[in-house]
């Protein structure tokens, strides 16, 4: 049986106390390297915009290299990676999740979504009624070959481009 470790990284009162922010960061890559220890195999977080006190993790590939450099074993999960655009470019995550695997020795997992929150809908200027075809839309031609396919770039078609560097194991 595996036991992995979950974090939304929270901040009690952070308007207030900015110092917080960084402590609880700190804290963050603190417990992990202790649940690594401790036998834990895996640790998951989530992206989260605009939303003071309960997600401060809005640049979670950032977290994860450090991490990745304090840890050995411990998988390192990317629970949800909001995939559809304006968030993220599916192609820039590609590549920030295959450095980072590098980076891991092959230890990062990943999931995607899109966001249900209003606030992180409309702070990205999201059009709310289509989130749903947007992330679609974003996960459809990525693979591990490095090669992503996309009906239409800037108006042109555009049969596939090539992203680097690639992930050093297959996803599923």
């Amino acid at each position: 049986m595996d036991f992995g470790i979950f974090y939304e990284i929270q901040v009690n009162s952070p308007l207030k106390h900015r110092e917080r922010e960084a402590e609880v960061f700190h804290q963050v890559l603190e417990q992990i390297a202790l649940a690594e220890e401790a036998g834990f195999s895996n640790f998951w977080s989530v992206e989260h915009h605009f939303q003071p006190g309960f997600s401060h993790c809005s640049a979670p590939e950032v977290l994860y290299g450090a991490l990745s450099q304090r840890t050995s074993k411990i998988r390192i999960g990317h629970a949800v990676v909001l995939l559809p655009f304006p968030y993220n470019h599916p192609v820039r995550v590609a590549e920030r999740i295959a450095t980072l695997d590098i980076l891991s020795n092959g230890r990062v997992e990943v999931g995607t979504g899109r966001s249900a929150t209003i606030q992180e809908l409309g702070g990205a200027e999201f059009h709310l009624r289509k989130p749903a075809r947007a992330g679609k839309k974003g996960c459809g031609f990525w693979s591990t070959s490095g090669r992503a396919k996309m009906g239409r770039l800037r108006g042109e078609d555009a049969t596939s481009i090539f992203f680097t560097p690639f992930p050093t194991k297959p996803s599923y």
